[in-house]
């Protein structure tokens, strides 16, 4: 009779376990864009010139607003978004005022 060795070898492999990351994905908001170019449309078709002074410069920060969120920049988003609404509260200001 013939004496068997073995080697028992045990393997251990870890399982992966998941990976939770967190991000945050915030909807890219109009940032008064569409609101500019209608009062701009509107002043130019009723001929308040002075509020055109005021909308042009909107629809310029609303851009910037919209191009600022898109780098991420949140912070001068909402600097150049809130540029563009009082651009355009002055504007309607100035409208309802010529129209008087």
């Amino acid at each position: 009779q013939q004496q068997q060795s073995s080697t028992n070898v045990v393997v251990v492999q870890q399982q992966p376990t998941a990976v939770y990351t967190q991000t945050t994905v915030r909807a890219s908001g109009d940032n008064f864009f569409t609101l500019s170019v209608v009062l701009t449309i509107l002043c130019f078709l009723c001929g308040t010139w002075y509020s055109l002074l005021c909308t042009v410069p909107a629809i310029i920060f609303a851009s910037a607003a919209k191009e600022a969120e898109s780098r991420g920049n949140l912070a001068e988003a909402s600097q150049k978004r809130n540029a563009a609404l009082v651009c355009n509260i002055t504007a309607c200001v100035w409208w309802v005022i010529t129209l008087i």
